[in-house]
């Protein structure tokens, strides 16, 4: 058995059944559903996570930026918009039907928490946190992106 918690952070139609979900799994002890918080709120929920779950079709995945920045390895779906962005730090499980999609975002977690318990603060997982807050540094930081633009606008 994992020792984990599952936390959602941000209010919405699904929050009741998710919640109702956990009862049945027996589970509700261990998921937590946190109503919106504001930015510093969200910044101390990507501090303390160990990683960062986005497993969303949508292109833009502003939260996986600011989830790197906090130094969270994420795992996301390939063939997203932020799927590229954790290629070093973290996981981009296959796209294909539903329910291999869904194992294959598990087995992510699985590889990312074994690197975890393993040794969380070297090796493999201590690793995956420093390549993204680099990879941030490196693509996603505002100056970095500002200094993007001005080259286009200038060139």
């Amino acid at each position: 058995e994992v020792e984990a918690t599952l936390t959602f952070v941000g209010a919405g139609p699904l929050a009741e059944p998710l919640r109702a979900r956990a009862e049945v799994l027996g589970v509700s002890n261990r998921v937590i559903l946190q109503p919106w918080v504001d930015q510093r709120g969200l910044a101390e929920f990507y501090r303390k996570a160990s990683v960062f779950l986005y497993p969303s079709f949508e292109s833009q995945g502003l939260v996986v930026a600011e989830a790197m920045g906090a130094g969270v390895p994420v795992i996301c779906i390939e063939r997203t918009g932020p799927a590229f962005l954790c290629e070093q730090s973290g996981v981009a499980a296959p796209r294909g039907p539903y329910a291999e999609t869904v194992v294959a975002l598990a087995n992510g977690l699985a590889d990312i928490h074994a690197d975890y318990v393993s040794d969380p603060t070297e090796g493999k997982y201590s690793a995956r946190r420093a390549a993204a807050r680099q990879e941030y540094d490196e693509r996603l930081d505002w100056d970095v992106v500002a200094g993007s633009f001005e080259a286009i606008y200038a060139g």
